[in-house]
């Protein structure tokens, strides 16, 4: 029984219109697992209501946006925080004031402390995260074009 053209060009069409819907799943629930990581990595701190910002505010702030299309079948996805120093905590580097001549912050004990500059420590949260899930992630695409593939 031979196999006409348009039925085999008709059935690539519906291969790649899977395999792009499949991406798009793949893409949304690696974010989503980078997210759940990377909320769970995120330090708390020790800031004060009243002062910097509620404990927690890092991890509260990471969102997820996309998948959007980046390609035929190929999508992207970022995950990211929101508030101003998750880029500083994630890879450290210098503090220095911008309008004043000094930092200042409160110690436990609540006695205040002045410096001109301060470094902070990286504390990673988003790379660990993603390296959390990369092998998870590569077995989720692998099952998901998979089954794109076998469902002809």
């Amino acid at each position: 029984m031979p196999v006409e053209v348009e039925d085999t060009i008709r059935a690539l069409d519906h291969l790649v219109d899977r395999m792009g819907r499949a991406s798009l799943a793949i893409a949304a629930q690696g974010a989503r697992m980078v997210n759940v990581g990377a909320r769970a990595l995120a330090p708390i701190g020790l800031e004060l209501p009243h002062r910097t910002g509620t404990p927690g505010d890092l991890a509260r702030s990471i969102r997820t946006t996309g998948p959007v299309p980046s390609g035929r079948g190929a999508y992207t996805a970022h995950v990211g925080p929101t508030v101003i120093y998750g880029r500083q905590r994630e890879l450290g580097g210098p503090i220095a004031p911008v309008f004043a001549r000094r930092l200042r912050w409160w110690a436990m004990d609540g006695t205040p402390i002045f410096a001109r500059h301060v470094v902070q420590f990286p504390h990673p949260y988003l790379k660990p995260a993603a390296e959390a899930v990369r092998h998870r992630y590569r077995d989720l695409a692998i099952r998901r074009w998979g089954d794109a593939i076998r469902r002809a």
